[in-house]
């Protein structure tokens, strides 16, 4: 990040948000006894910018959380975010995609 020109304010809004998100698949994505993946990319698609997404193959979200509802961990990823994609399909998985701009 910092070879991107991040400022280290910058790093530690992402570190704190993947962190969050990686988390969150982590604890929630496999209850026992299913296993399976959680995945991260990373991606710099334009100058300033970093693109990072963490998916799983887990459980996906709850019936009573739909993909367009924000938990209190999805509410502090999107206080450090420009932008947030969350999406989920019960049994499929979970996908988090987070945009972050450079300073």
């Amino acid at each position: 990040m910092r070879t991107l020109g991040a400022s280290p304010d910058c790093c530690d809004a992402v570190a704190l948000a993947v962190t969050e998100a990686a988390t969150n698949a982590i604890l929630y994505a496999y209850l026992p006894p299913r296993e399976g993946q959680v995945s991260l990319r990373i991606a710099a698609p334009q100058q300033g910018e970093v693109a990072i997404t963490i998916s799983d193959t887990g459980v996906g979200l709850g019936q009573t959380q739909t993909p367009g509802g924000l938990g209190k961990g999805l509410l502090l990823i999107k206080h450090f975010t420009a932008t947030l994609r969350v999406t989920s399909s019960p049994g499929h998985g979970t996908t988090v995609r987070m945009t972050f701009l450079l300073d």
